[in-house]
């Protein structure tokens, strides 16, 4: 099928894996998130001292959710609070992954040296196990 001149190549076989520094990056990424969207809400649920009118015209009867006992404010603080919540778990989560990965980094590496020096170790003579 390459004889139209296009060659497929699969994207995720190109792109090298996420370093840990980049985990961690995401990580502070999604906790600077978090705490925009902690401002946010704090900020939605601060009184605002509007008062409430309904818009009545023909085509459309609209009731601010106020009228109905319920502060707009309130529920989208509430709503920023979840997602606060969300963004916060979720960099918790890179920095955990961060670590899960450099560790199974570090433990390559010394596997890597562990089979170095056991090789070298089966070279030199009188120092191998020896059967008897």
């Amino acid at each position: 099928m390459t004889d139209l001149g296009v060659t497929c190549v699969s994207v995720m076989r190109n792109n090298p894996p996420m370093t840990p520094q980049r985990w961690k990056g995401a990580g502070i990424l999604f906790l600077a998130i978090t705490a925009v969207l902690v401002i946010a809400a704090l900020v939605s649920v601060l009184p605002v001292g509007v008062s409430p009118t309904p818009i009545n015209r023909p085509e459309f009867s609209f009731v601010p959710a106020t009228l109905l006992g319920v502060d707009t404010g309130l529920l989208r603080g509430v709503v920023l609070g979840a997602f606060a919540g969300v963004a916060f778990f979720v960099g918790l989560a890179c920095f955990m992954w961060s670590g899960l990965v450099e560790a199974k980094q570090q433990r390559a590496e010394i596997l890597v040296e562990l089979t170095a020096l056991r090789v070298r170790a089966d070279k030199t003579p009188g120092t191998g196990q020896s059967g008897s």
